[in-house]
């Protein structure tokens, strides 16, 4: 079964404002599998919360316990399509960039994929996954993310600053059938 992560964005105050206790807690939640936290790089006064769960009912089941109060929660069902191996590093990356899809159509579901395909050779890449948030609320729309680990950010934006990357060659794949987008990084560190 695909993981399912449950992303919470926070105030970020630092690398400890995470509680021994309140991280002890999450841990003894049932179905937690591994929880990483770290600060957006482009805005270093918000953190990432990014907690794995065994299912989608232990997942929703955090998510409404309300634990952690966070300004924005996404529970997400991680896959790897278009990627023939496992999905490799991505929350446990030096850098982890954070793609999220709003109001999206099954031609971006099925578009995901085959870009994930076709940038895995990208300079400083290290792994991929993708999924639609799960639990949403009747009349939100369909919201998706995408997770990909790399080496640093530098990398991430060296293959954007090239025309002839796969990346840019490809991104007009993702570009169709969402609504709106959010991209930023995490420096992530496992609790």
């Amino acid at each position: 079964m695909a993981p399912v992560v449950v992303f919470q964005t926070l105030a970020y105050t630092g690398p400890d404002q995470l509680s021994a206790s309140l991280v002890d807690q999450i841990k003894q939640q049932d179905g937690f599998k591994r929880a990483f936290f770290g600060p957006k790089i482009e805005d270093r006064t918000k953190g990432v919360l990014a907690t794995e769960w065994s299912s989608t009912a232990a997942a929703l089941a955090y998510r409404s316990s309300n634990l952690v109060a966070s300004d924005e929660q996404l529970a997400i069902e991680l896959a790897s399509p278009g990627l023939s191996e496992p999905y490799g590093q991505t929350l446990d990356a030096p850098c982890t960039e954070l793609f999220t899809a709003y109001g999206i159509e099954d031609v971006f579901v099925e578009n995901t994929g085959k870009f994930l395909g076709l940038i895995k050779e990208t300079e400083g890449f290290l792994g991929a996954q993708f999924g639609e948030a799960v639990g949403r609320g009747e009349g939100e729309e369909r919201a998706a993310r995408v997770v990909i680990g790399w080496r640093q950010k530098e990398d991430h934006d060296r293959s954007k600053a090239d025309a002839e990357s796969a990346i840019m060659k490809n991104i007009g794949l993702i570009r169709q059938g969402r609504k709106a987008g959010d991209l930023f990084h995490v420096e992530f560190k496992q609790l």
